[in-house]
């Protein structure tokens, strides 16, 4: 018996092995077999088994890491899907799920105690073994070579860790609109994917919840996918303790010893419930019945680099369809293609249109800050927000404060010249962090101490130019000096568990005011939480991209629908120096559809998704001459062997210089996607991902979030 292999790593093609006869009929197409590879042991995935092979001198399989319970041939056709829909090589799809990392991980033992004829049949650890007895280390020794305490090593799994927040008292009672829309996911046979549309705070996951407990009950698997780290301690909190059982959970912040134990447990069919962000979605998971996948907007959901640039919402209906299993999308504001699919009939919309336990949508105020100048000088807290922050506070209620922007300062300007200080490798701003009193790049995390003498005119008036969030929590310390202020960003969440204990300590309201970057915005849920305050709505209107004001509707609203989600009225403040936008007029009406609607058309009009399919191409080079003639090359390519696309491009990147190397782009259009993936196809079999010398490249991203 032959097996033909691939590998994590990024080498294109399939290698055989003999199949040696201890293992011939356990191994199955699906399993990772440990190989010699080259000079080195490696983790493969077996694709497929055969009676022989044309290579000769062929090497033995050493080890199968698992016995997993199942068929398992549908990954297989999966990765293939992802590998050719997103233009890499299979060996790279399977590095988020079989890292190599990951799979040459040996499981954890310990050492438990048994009490001999103990009617409880307790496993005791050294320590606690130590206390119950009273024994020292000698004496715990004789009592196992007597017999009187039995010593066993036991496997167990080493835990990412779930959140200590108690809903265990929160029993869920479905509304009818709610077990309308269980009756409506469980009760149909057809695979179709589901977008469930409701408001913030209509109870999604209480119908996720109610829906995954008939999928479990059926002996099958189910996947919850969210967007956020930040959002997985509750999410894996509200489901265990709703679900009655464990689940394995996947996210960036595991040790490889947690992911490792994840995967086996899935795979041996130990645990049936896997809550996780992105990367989940390609987890070697058996018999799955239900994909859920929360917030499916989300841009978090989209990998930009490295390969596969896959998203995580559109592979999970690829796999539901593969595994036969329901699909959930769910989100108050949908994306455009999402909401677009109902439309044509290719997904069936769910509407909630109810807030859950009867509380009301927010008010929504919006303030203009062009109005709120002190003597010229513009200010980060407006009046009104202020009056609105204190009265929350002798409320004893807690407030939310959203500012997508990390940093003290935006810049640092020279108020002479009005020269700006730029990253030394990339063509944007440093950042100024009052932390370590550092300047930092957003882009490559260069960093440097700051000089207030300007390097182009030579005077010392360099000064601070915008806010950060950092500088917003001193404005609010000064401002309120009795309220205790949480920050939540990349800065303070940096640790393994940063995220949890932030989320843990407002809600056990330790702290009256939670500050946060795009993290706060995202599917939290705290009842004690009255009003919202955004303080600048404008951030990202300037960005060279369609969906500049769809992103901005969707963040608005959703960090809105933080407020009031109790029986409490919230009220939601949004600081904007641009009150007439469609996205801000709509967000303060809570209107999606109409904001879809006053917004579709202009899509279809310039031509852009989803009323065509897209795709990027990004060229990256040490040389910038260089770099151009190779861009034009891939353009000329295109148009004399591809058809029925559209080329736009190339041009420089709106970031055109990062780490020191210059990058252009272009924009690939078509009809359809089977049009776009071949024409992409035919350029990356024909023209190297290189140029001869490698200081040229150029990367492939089918349906880009970011387009420049």
């Amino acid at each position: 018996m032959f097996a033909e292999i691939v590998f994590p790593i990024a080498i294109d093609g399939v290698f055989d092995y003999i199949v040696p006869e201890i293992y011939q009929k356990s191994i199955r197409v699906g399993m990772s077999v440990k190989v010699p590879f080259r000079n080195q042991k490696m983790y493969g995935l077996v694709i497929r088994l055969k009676d022989n092979s044309q290579i000769e001198k062929l090497k033995e399989i050493e080890s199968i890491k698992n016995s997993g319970k199942g068929e398992s041939e549908y990954i297989i056709k999966f990765y293939q899907w992802i590998a050719a829909f997103y233009q890499c090589s299979f060996g790279k799809v399977l590095k988020p799920a079989l890292n190599k990392n990951v799979v040459n991980k040996n499981e954890k033992e310990i050492t438990l105690y048994y009490i001999k004829d103990s009617p409880t049949n307790t496993g005791y650890s050294t320590t606690k073994i130590k206390e119950l007895l009273n024994l020292s280390d000698y004496a715990l020794k004789k009592k196992v070579k007597t017999g009187e305490i039995e010593a066993r090593k036991e496997k167990v799994y080493r835990e990412a860790g779930v959140s200590s927040l108690d809903f265990s008292d929160k029993k869920i009672t479905l509304s009818q609109e709610q077990q309308n829309a269980v009756d409506k996911i469980t009760g149909t046979t057809e695979f179709k994917p589901f977008l469930l549309f409701g408001i913030t705070g209509s109870g999604k996951t209480h119908i996720y919840i109610e829906v995954a407990k008939k999928v479990l009950a059926d002996g099958k698997s189910v996947i919850i996918l969210v967007p956020e780290i930040s959002l997985t301690p509750q999410t894996i909190a509200r489901f265990e303790r709703a679900l009655k059982t464990s689940c394995a959970v996947i996210h960036s912040r595991m040790s490889a010893g947690e992911r490792r134990d994840a995967i086996e447990s899935i795979m041996l069919g130990e645990r049936k419930l896997l809550i996780g962000v992105r990367s989940a979605i390609l987890a070697p998971m058996d018999n799955v019945g239900l994909i859920v996948v929360d917030e499916e907007h989300d841009s978090s959901y989209k990998q930009t680099d490295p390969e596969p640039r896959y998203n995580a919402r559109d592979t999970a209906i690829m796999r539901a369809k593969l595994q036969n299993a329901k699909i959930i999308l769910g989100s108050a504001t949908p994306s455009f293609e999402s909401f677009y699919n109902c439309q044509i009939g290719k997904y069936e919309r769910i509407d909630l249109q109810n807030r859950h336990i009867g509380a009301k949508l927010p008010e929504v105020k919006i303030v203009n800050m062009l109005k709120t100048a002190n003597n010229g000088k513009k200010t980060i807290i407006s009046n009104e927000l202020r009056e609105n922050i204190q009265k929350c506070l002798d409320e004893n209620k807690q407030i939310i404060l959203f500012l997508n922007r990390r940093g003290y300062s935006v810049n640092l300007v020279c108020d002479g010249c009005g020269q700006v200080k730029f990253c030394p490798r990339c063509s944007v701003g440093l950042v100024y962090h009052r932390n370590g009193d550092i300047l930092r790049c957003h882009v490559c995390g260069h960093s440097e101490n700051p000089n207030y003498k300007c390097e182009n005119c030579g005077n010392e008036t360099v000064k601070y130019e915008g806010f950060g969030i950092q500088k917003v929590e001193d404005e609010l310390k000064l401002l309120f000096a009795e309220a205790k202020v949480l920050r939540m960003d990349a800065d303070t969440t940096g640790s393994k568990n940063g995220h949890s204990k932030i989320i843990e300590d407002f809600a056990e309201k330790k702290y009256n005011i939670l500050l946060g970057t795009q993290m706060v915005a995202k599917g939290l849920d705290f009842a004690n939480v009255k009003l919202v305050g955004v303080l600048q709505a404008d951030i990202g209107f300037s960005a060279p991209d369609f969906r500049a004001g769809e992103r901005m509707f969707q963040l608005l609203a959703q960090v809105a629908g933080r407020a009031g989600r109790a029986d409490d009225d919230g009220l939601v403040i949004i600081q904007t120096f641009s009150p007439e936008e469609p996205s801000i007029k709509f967000a303060q009406k809570h209107d999606y559809t109409g904001y879809f609607n006053a917004t579709i058309d202009s899509r279809k009009r310039v031509g852009f998704p989803p009323f065509v399919k897209i795709a990027k191409i990004k060229i990256t080079g040490e040389n910038e001459e260089e770099s151009s003639a190779f861009s034009k090359k891939i353009a000329d390519f295109l148009h004399q062997n591809a058809k029925n696309i559209k080329i736009l491009g190339p041009v420089e990147s709106s970031v055109f210089k990062v780490e020191n190397k210059f990058n252009f782009v272009m924009l690939i259009k078509s009809p359809n996607y089977k049009t776009l993936c071949d024409a992409l196809d035919v350029l990356r079999k024909t023209l190297p991902q290189k140029n001869k010398n490698a200081t040229v490249s150029y990367k492939i991203d089918v349906d880009p979030t970011n387009l420049w």
